[in-house]
């Protein structure tokens, strides 16, 4: 098997826990970020740089309706590989995670 470097680039972008957290928050389907904000105890700006990194790496979409930014996941294949790797690593994909520790 071969790994690009856009595998890697995706790993590393899921490499945080509040990014593998906003994932698993966009399972469900879209969100506004005024949705997702609340759910970390991070300043907007912090939670803004971490939505901008998921989307570089081409894990998440984003849509503007006036005022408001929408998130997406950008593949369903993201979900799976996310499962995959909590099965490997023993923990439940259905747990619901905790609020992610952060300075405000």
């Amino acid at each position: 098997m071969q790994c690009s470097s856009d595998s890697a680039r995706l790993f590393a972008a899921l490499g945080s826990d509040v990014r593998l957290a906003i994932v698993c928050l966009l399972a469900p389907g879209e969100r506004c970020v005024c949705e997702i904000t609340p759910r970390f105890k991070l300043d907007t700006s912090v939670v803004s740089r971490h939505l901008t990194l998921l989307e570089q790496a081409g894990i998440i979409r984003s849509r503007r309706d006036g005022r408001r930014v929408f998130y997406r996941l950008a593949s369903r294949g993201v979900i799976k590989m996310v499962a995959a790797c909590c099965r490997v690593c023993g923990e439940s994909e259905t747990r619901p995670h905790r609020k992610s520790e952060g300075k405000k």
